[in-house]
């Protein structure tokens, strides 16, 4: 019986916490970067804009990483088709899952990138435009065309225009999505470069707002 309420416990945690691990997977969770007026309302003001921002960094990531997953499989069953045939049928269908969630997504980004246009973030920009991107590459390890990209944002202060190109990639994303789709409708297997055009798009998002992640944790 304790093991069974242990076991409820852990898991209740796990469900509670996973959104958070994926803003950290693309984006960011904390509170860093999103200030409002000094004064004397200035600190209750800041949560209700953090939340709210906060909120919809969790969401867009959530979305993309549901969408991504689908778009594996689509790799995935691509790949095994020579053996095994294709399901044009299901196949579809989980092109459109993975098109819808990529659509909530890039709104979830617009929403946000929105938001932050009256939301000053100013307090850590210097700290952005000091940060040592070279060593910290290096350390982690880093792909350099893609961290160079998100490095022309922030070394600039540019948050919002960082989360901007996130949504940039979503809509990359679904215009591939539909690409595949209107050969699916034929019968027709997709081309293969379409789909690893498709893989490489993700991989670049996946990777830009992980990048972003890592510098602001």
């Amino acid at each position: 019986m304790k093991f069974r309420k242990l076991v409820t416990i852990c898991l209740t945690l796990f469900f509670i916490s996973t959104p958070a691990v994926f803003s950290m997977m693309v984006g960011n969770t904390g509170e860093l970067f999103f200030f409002t007026e000094d004064g004397p309302n200035a600190i209750g003001h800041n949560k209700l804009h953090n939340e709210s921002i906060q909120s919809l960094i969790i969401k867009s990531a959530a979305y993309f990483l549901k969408g991504k997953a689908h778009v594996d499989w689509l790799a995935s069953e691509l790949e095994i088709s020579e053996l095994e045939g294709l399901s044009f049928y299901n196949y579809y269908i989980t092109s459109d899952t993975a098109k819808r969630n990529m659509e909530k997504s890039r709104d979830y980004y617009q929403q946000l990138t929105n938001r932050m246009e009256t939301a000053p973030y100013t307090h850590y920009v210097e700290r952005l435009k000091d940060f040592d991107y070279n060593s910290f590459a290096r350390e982690n390890g880093l792909n350099g065309t893609v961290f160079d990209f998100l490095k022309d944002f922030l070394s600039r202060g540019d948050v919002r225009g960082a989360f901007f190109q996130l949504q940039n990639y979503t809509d990359n994303i679904i215009t591939m999505l539909d690409l595949i789709q209107n050969s699916i409708i034929y019968l027709q297997l997709p081309e293969l470069s379409d789909i690893w055009r498709l893989n490489q798009e993700c991989c670049k998002m996946h990777l830009f707002g992980q990048y972003m992640a890592q510098v602001f944790y």
